[in-house]
């Protein structure tokens, strides 16, 4: 049985996601190494993504990053290694698919 779609995205209060994005400014986080890793920063900010392609997973979970280092709620060094993470993982799953 496949699930064809779940997203979730949870905004507490603007001050409540606020105060945790000042708290991941502060803390640069572990040294970002797997999409598990960018899993989990996502989750900080109440971020789940499953959608069921995994490209499409990866895609978003881009898109999410990118929104939340605009807003100042991620570290360069983060934004720069999950952006680079994702990307070498789409380009995988693309290889393996024989699409890229």
């Amino acid at each position: 049985m496949r699930l064809g779609f779940f997203y979730v995205r949870l905004f507490i209060k603007d001050s409540l996601f606020l105060l945790m994005g000042t708290l991941a400014i502060i803390y640069n986080g572990d040294d970002m190494k797997s999409i598990y890793d960018i899993q989990q920063l996502l989750m900080k900010f109440g971020t789940v993504i499953y959608i069921g392609d995994r490209i499409a997973d990866l895609e978003l979970m881009e898109m999410e990053i990118r929104e939340l280092y605009k807003s100042q709620f991620v570290s360069d060094q983060d934004f720069q290694m999950a952006i680079l993470l994702l990307r070498q993982e789409i380009s995988k799953v693309q290889k393996a698919r024989g699409e890229g």
